[in-house]
């Protein structure tokens, strides 16, 4: 189960990273309108297939690895429980912050459609940077823990 999870969280781990320092650097770089654009289309499509199914399994193995610990009676493993809460707190970040913040830019429309792109982006670039840097940090201590714990 730990090996499982610290797979499931390492592919995590990896995509935040590939986010934040390579999507979101570049997008940066782009006007409000493109952003957007770009940012309802990710959304749309990242829960969809691989990623969604390691989402998920990372979230499931991550709370089952203390349940199973409890069980078992046999000590806790305070690497892999650490590790399982900081994944965990990772989703709660996803969930709490950077999903809303995904619903409220999905919810401005297109941006053809848009009156004030910079304020649209101006509401969801900074505040969803700050989620994802969160959750990211959370996922990759949660995953290096995880892989101590094997």
């Amino acid at each position: 189960m730990v090996l499982v999870a610290a797979i499931a969280s390492g592919l995590i781990a990896g995509v935040f990273l590939g986010f934040s320092v390579g999507v979101m650097p570049a997008l940066k770089q782009v006007d409000d309108k493109v952003f957007i654009d770009v940012m309802q289309r990710i959304n749309r499509v990242i829960g969809n297939g691989l990623f969604g199914l390691t989402f998920l399994v990372s979230m499931l193995t991550a709370l089952a690895i203390p349940v199973i610990d409890l069980l078992n009676g046999g000590g806790v493993d305070a690497a892999a429980v650490i590790g399982s809460v900081l994944v965990l707190l990772s989703h709660g970040f996803t969930f709490g912050g950077n999903f809303p913040l995904n619903a409220r830019l999905e919810a401005a429309g297109p941006v053809s459609r848009q009156k004030n792109s910079a304020e649209v982006r101006r509401m969801f670039e900074a505040p969803w940077n700050r989620w994802h840097n969160l959750r990211g940090l959370a996922v990759a201590v949660g995953f290096i823990l995880l892989c101590v714990a094997i």
